[in-house]
């Protein structure tokens, strides 16, 4: 059994955390192997389509706050490669490290001829001798075992007028919450609780302290993308206690999604803002530079 507890930065954390062994070898052998959650072997257009809206955010989001195009760009934790298949896509040079390669050898394996990408685990060692212009943690603070060490390496390659971009999953949000108190959960018995997967539990709060913790400020103001949990709201469409549910509430997600930002990616900006203030969304969105 664990507990959640607060870490030094306030973040929510599993009491114990899995073995680090254990980590590396679900995401080296296990994850990309298997179609589980989101990841699958072969994706619709409508998914693909949603890849690309991802990386055409973070993209929109480092010319809105730098005013042009970045010369290049790292991801760690890169996964199948379509952000940075997507900045590749625009002559951005792109660099990346990630324990596996298999999902890129699976969905973007033009990219693994190319010696900027790395096997190997981001927090455990330093693999460029190179400052970025954009960073992007997308789905990553989450699953590391060391977070303070994952921060004290990402500052090695961080210039004044970098951009580091984060995404983490929006847990115990307004909605999430009410699903408790509705089910009578305790915080330790939510479904969205994963033990080998997910070690840490962000809020804005939390996000905030890691980030200043480390002498980053942030620059955007706080986003947060479609309330996809408003589904576990109703017993009709809860995916936790109908999992078939899942594919329609996220198929509707990437219709919503493409459909404002086809319009206008700014202004889908703004609405992801709007959800922040109001703490809905399923995933935090930050822009964070040094101080």
């Amino acid at each position: 059994m664990f507990k959640l507890i607060r870490d030094k930065h306030s973040i929510l954390t599993l009491d114990p955390k899995p073995d680090k062994e254990v980590i590396i070898e679900h995401y080296k052998n296990i994850y990309y192997q298997k179609e589980s959650g989101l990841y699958k072997k072969e994706y619709t257009e409508k998914d693909l389509n949603g890849f690309r809206n991802k990386a055409k955010v973070f993209l929109t989001l480092y010319e809105k706050y730098c005013g042009s195009k970045p010369s290049n760009v790292f991801e760690p934790g890169f996964g199948e490669g379509f952000t940075l298949n997507y900045f590749n896509d625009n002559q951005i040079e792109c660099f990346g490290v990630d324990l596996s390669q298999e999902g890129l050898l699976q969905h973007n394996s033009k990219l693994i001829s190319n010696d900027n990408i790395k096997q190997g685990s981001f927090e455990d060692g330093i693999y460029f001798d190179k400052k970025f212009d954009l960073i992007i943690l997308d789905h990553i603070l989450e699953h590391v075992y060391d977070i303070d060490k994952t921060m004290e390496n990402l500052i090695e390659y961080v210039k004044n007028d970098s951009l580091v971009i984060v995404l983490v999953p929006n847990e115990f949000n307004l909605i999430q919450n009410i699903y408790l108190e509705k089910n009578n959960l305790k915080m330790e018995d939510a479904p969205w609780i994963q033990e080998v997967e997910h070690i840490r539990y962000f809020q804005k709060e939390t996000l905030d302290n890691l980030f200043s913790n480390y002498n980053f400020q942030r620059s955007s103001k706080l986003m947060s993308d479609f309330p996809i949990d408003m589904n576990i709201l109703f017993d009709d469409t809860d995916y936790y206690k109908n999992p078939s549910m899942g594919k329609n509430a996220y198929n509707i997600k990437l219709e919503f999604e493409t459909m404002l930002i086809n319009k206008s990616v700014n202004k889908y900006i703004d609405l992801c803002e709007s959800f922040a203030d109001n703490d809905i969304g399923r995933n935090l969105i930050a822009v964070y530079q040094l101080n």
